[in-house]
């Protein structure tokens, strides 16, 4: 997959930026006495699968890592957010045989760039749940298949190979617990709501393919104080 050099330019000075903004409305915010404005860096691995490439369950290990900031929109208790991940999604299977004939084991890695936009609701500081949005723009993918020993058709069929779309928006849904003031752990589950290429013929229900992702990891809060 090709990217315009301007695309690439983005995609570096992109974190820079963010991080920036964080920090700075962080320190604003806490200047002013109104802590209105929290940072967050978040990192963890995620399982995988793309629901439409033939082969089901979460079998791709991966990582998602991110920072960003969230802004209080009700007193300490509901805040929106806006962060920059970098995420490694995909697919595999030890073996797999497809409708056309092919046979054989595949590991498919696609690494986007993703920019959540989020609703998160706050308990007492001992739990977040986060609903929200993932636009998302890949940047690199790869194919790794092995045909199986009989395939009827060597190679990796058409569906497998088809390039990605340019944009892909997920539906978001997790919750963290607050371990410590600063600290805390838990899960998001993502999934595309729209069709990421088409899907394999014969090999699913599904009208295209899916990127569906299960992230556990860490989350470290700025802005708390003391």
């Amino acid at each position: 997959m090709m990217i315009p050099s301007t695309v690439k330019t983005t995609l570096r000075i992109a974190p820079v930026l963010v991080l920036l903004l964080a920090a700075t409305l962080t320190l604003w915010s806490q200047d002013q006495n109104t802590n209105l404005f929290k940072g967050i860096i978040s990192a963890g691995p995620v399982l995988a699968q793309i629901d439409g490439d033939g082969p089901a369950g979460y079998d791709y290990l991966g990582y998602r890592a991110g920072l960003g900031t969230f802004f209080f929109i009700k007193k300490q208790w509901l805040s929106t957010g806006l962060e920059f991940f970098y995420a490694n999604r995909g697919s595999r299977t030890s073996y797999y045989r497809f409708y056309n004939g092919e046979a054989g084991s595949f590991r498919f890695s696609a690494d986007y760039l993703e920019a959540p936009i989020t609703l998160n609701l706050h308990d007492k500081g001992r739990l977040m749940a986060r609903v929200g949005l993932i636009p998302g723009f890949p940047i690199r993918s790869h194919l790794d298949f092995k045909s199986a020993y009989g395939a009827v058709i060597e190679g990796p069929p058409g569906c497998l190979t088809n390039e990605l779309k340019k944009f892909d928006l997920s539906l978001l849904a997790g919750m963290y617990f607050i371990i410590k003031k600063r600290v805390g752990i838990g899960v998001t589950y993502t999934r595309s709501l729209s069709s990421v290429r088409p899907y394999c013929l014969g090999d699913t229900k599904t009208t295209g393919q899916y990127h569906k992702v299960i992230n556990a990891g860490l989350i470290y809060l700025l802005g708390l104080g003391k």
